[in-house]
């Protein structure tokens, strides 16, 4: 991952750690102070760095990063910890001041709304009203009357624009129950109440610019370790339905 802030500063998440770039006199090219975890200094809570997102503030701007357990020769995952780390300035002697506000949670996407902040997790959509005091978890998605959307709980990606909160939720089992699937949400509300999208085709649709379909199925090509295969067909009446479903080289696979 890679992020410039609003002073040029250049930030690069690797899997050995976060860097930040910083001007030597005299130096054209940059130098680079590598933060990772450690003991004693600043340190963040693992070192595979996989997001970077700044939060307007007043005066200088906030860094927050995604950290994930790094392995191999140089890093020792036991006393790692995945975690999203605020960086939130220096002190009066130039240290960093970081801050862990998300112990223990492998995220992958940061987002903010003036001070409320949104990580995309394995577990679900994090929501924050207090600038990473306290957190809220989305895992169960709801539309505004109460119903519960048909997604699976693991946020992939989480961006904002005025007033609306959009998340990529990918496939993965719930609960113990079948893959609920995947898709895109939006919220006008905070994360509290949700609208679904998807890939949609209607049947025999009849506006202007559709294309009629006798059925609909999707994902096409389908792989079945991504989760369910959607098959929509409209009907006039009541009716028994037989759907055949083939492989690549029209190999019939299963009859439904």
């Amino acid at each position: 991952s890679v992020l410039v802030d609003e002073e040029g500063t250049v930030w690069a998440g690797t899997a050995g750690g976060r860097n930040r770039s910083v001007r030597i006199d005299g130096v054209e090219d940059l130098a680079w102070v590598r933060y990772i975890d450690q003991p004693i200094g600043p340190a963040i809570p693992s070192n595979l760095v996989s997001a970077l997102e700044a939060q307007p503030r007043e005066g200088r701007d906030h860094i927050w990063a995604a950290c994930s357990v790094a392995s191999g020769d140089a890093f020792d995952p036991s006393t790692q910890e995945p975690g999203v780390v605020v960086w939130r300035g220096d002190d009066a002697d130039g240290r960093p001041i970081f801050e862990t506000v998300l112990l223990g949670v492998t995220a992958e996407d940061i987002a903010f709304d003036e001070a409320r902040a949104y990580v995309a997790a394995s577990d679900g959509l994090y929501v924050s009203d207090d600038d990473g005091a306290s957190w809220r978890i989305v895992r169960v998605f709801r539309d505004a009357v109460g119903n519960v959307l048909p997604v699976g709980p693991r946020a992939r990606a989480v961006a904002t624009t005025p007033g609306v909160l959009w998340v990529g939720v990918s496939a993965g089992p719930s609960g113990g129950r079948p893959d609920p699937g995947a898709g895109l949400l939006r919220s006008t509300d905070g994360g509290r109440t949700f609208e679904l999208f998807r890939a949609d085709v209607q049947p025999d649709a009849s506006g202007e610019g559709d294309r009629t379909v006798d059925a609909y199925a999707y994902p096409n090509p389908f792989n079945p370790r991504d989760g369910r295969l959607r098959v929509r067909v409209d009907l006039d009446a009541p009716a028994d339905v037989r759907i055949r479903i083939y492989d690549a080289a029209m190999n019939l696979v299963r009859t439904l």
